[in-house]
């Protein structure tokens, strides 16, 4: 979620790589290997792998280890949080995620919700940024005037988040990008979250959790049946109750489950057995009968660069080197032939020899996990 994170993998440096659901699609990276998801969050159409420049790797799990959150701050009420309505007769409808997540089209969903609902009221975190909050505002205030029933609430403690939550009729998950983490936090106090699969376009993270636990009650496929399930939930309490008690009861399956752990060690060692095809990034006009296992030399792909020059923009140069080869001399005999400054030098002798280096390196390191949660059954039992 990061800018460095992004820009490293450019510089491929592990003999294979994988991505993990953070922004929930595909880097478009070509040095990353795999990207790893779950056949509970991809869309059978198009077929899963279209999405990904990556090779995708589909667990059958949700994928993560997730401990169950915090537990709510206790005793709280709505006027904690600066909502202090006439009376006790409001509906609460919580949007949680950060507002750069909010569609435009998803506007016309909050105020079916409060057109439909004369009690409802929309609560949204404030925005990191002032200026999140006062556009997302100005955009709804220019729809309609029922903008008095949307409220933004000042960031929070985590605990307090959760009794927020806790205090909600119902969960407003918006698209593209919808609940992730945040739908772990909702469900541990058993808050409905209304989501809409067909405008979902990352994975569909809460929809495998609602799977998981074999609740689809308030999975929509439409945007009238996202306001209606929504309305229909937070205006009466006995559907409420009924769906809240359901998750309760079934929301262990989605936090620390022993299978997430056996899939990731069949993913660990499922890379590291797999061959790879190597593509060598060659120049078109190169020789396609030039066998690749000459690429080893470095000489000889410099060689190679000589009898076909190319402009900076459309030629590179492609060493590959081998165990033993030296690669301060590789280094100077690149930084030779481009006519490179002495600083550019260094830095390609380091980049070579932390390569060479990574030739003598495990792949990977295997942990005992068995002992791990035989700790952990052994606490649990005290």
């Amino acid at each position: 979620m990061d800018s460095t994170s992004y820009f490293l993998p450019f510089s491929k440096l592990a003999k294979k790589s994988a991505l993990f659901w953070g922004h929930a699609v595909t880097s478009g990276i070509p040095t990353i290997d795999y990207f790893i998801s779950s056949s509970l969050f991809e869309p059978s159409t198009p077929p899963p792998q279209a999405r990904y420049t990556e090779k995708l790797y589909q667990m059958s799990s949700l994928t993560t280890y997730f401990n169950p959150p915090v537990s709510p701050r206790p005793n709280l009420t709505l006027s904690h949080f600066g909502l202090t309505f006439q009376g006790d007769n409001v509906n609460v409808y919580l949007c949680p995620q950060t507002l750069y997540k909010l569609h435009p089209d998803f506007d016309r969903l909050i105020l079916g919700v409060l057109l439909n609902d004369p009690l409802g009221i929309v609560v949204f975190p404030a925005g990191q940024r002032e200026e999140f909050t006062t556009q997302t505002m100005a955009r709804l205030n220019t729809t309609t005037s029922l903008t008095s029933r949307i409220h933004f609430v000042p960031r929070m403690d985590f605990d307090e988040f959760i009794s927020l939550a806790q205090l909600s009729n119902v969960v407003l998950d918006p698209f593209p990008v919808g609940g992730g983490r945040s739908s772990f936090e909702m469900f541990s106090v058993g808050t409905p979250i209304v989501m809409l699969y067909n405008r979902t376009s990352i994975l569909q993270l809460t929809y495998g959790m609602y799977k998981t636990m074999g609740i689809m009650d308030a999975v929509t496929y439409s945007e009238n049946d996202f306001i209606n399930k929504a309305v229909a939930i937070g205006k009466d309490r006995s559907v409420e109750r009924n769906l809240r008690e359901r998750i309760l009861q079934q929301n262990h399956l989605i936090y620390q489950s022993d299978l997430v752990i056996d899939e990731w060690n069949t993913f660990l060692n499922f890379m590291v057995a797999e061959e790879h095809d190597v593509e060598l990034l060659l120049d078109q006009h190169f020789d396609n009968s030039i066998d690749k296992n000459d690429y080893a030399d470095s000489a000889y792909a410099l060689k190679l660069a000589h009898e076909h020059p190319q402009t900076h923009d459309t030629h590179q140069i492609v060493v590959k080197l081998k165990r033993f080869d030296d690669p301060i001399i590789t280094a100077k005999n690149i930084a030779l032939h481009i006519d490179a400054e002495y600083v550019k030098f260094r830095w390609l002798a380091a980049v070579l020899q932390h390569g060479v280096r990574r030739l003598e390196e495990k792949v990977s390191e295997r942990t005992e996990v068995m002992e791990a949660r035989e700790i952990k059954l052994t606490h649990s039992s005290h």
